[in-house]
């Protein structure tokens, strides 16, 4: 057991996991039962449950998304009294200490155009911010 880490490097935007994601109820089987009731009136069935829905695109996963749009997600603050922040961009990764240490580069980077399609991937939902465009440093520990 014991201590292990990793880092990435992004150059991208943050985003709070509460302005990524948003619930919808949604039926839990195919009733017809109106949205006041909460089970089924036969069986005890509850009639709804909640979905959580990305907000930046049809689907639920916001890896999938940002992936379709040439970006990566990297997540950090994931503890159960928090909610996550998202680091949506271009980045590198080291591997665990466990698994042995390498070096990973970003080079050759044209930063505008990685800014820009950022600016056209997060601005139609209001989660672009000039200011939180950067290079970010993440450090990942479990013990």
């Amino acid at each position: 057991m014991g201590a292990d880490w990793s880092s990435s490097a992004v150059i991208g935007v943050k985003v709070s996991e509460a302005a990524c994601y948003h619930t919808v109820r949604v039926k839990a089987f195919d009733h017809g039962h109106p949205p006041e009731w909460t089970h089924d009136p036969q069986s005890g069935k509850v009639l709804w449950r909640e979905v959580r829905v990305c907000s930046l695109g049809e689907g639920y996963e916001l890896v999938a998304i940002a992936e379709a749009a040439g970006l990566e997600v990297f997540q950090a603050g994931c503890s159960e009294d928090e909610d996550a922040d998202f680091f949506i961009g271009i980045g590198v990764s080291t591997g665990s200490n466990r698994g042995g240490d390498y070096e990973a580069l970003l080079s050759d980077i044209d930063l505008g155009a990685v800014r820009d399609k950022l600016k056209k991937f997060l601005e139609p939902h209001s989660l672009w911010d000039e200011k939180d465009f950067g290079l970010w440093a993440l450090l990942y520990v479990s013990i």
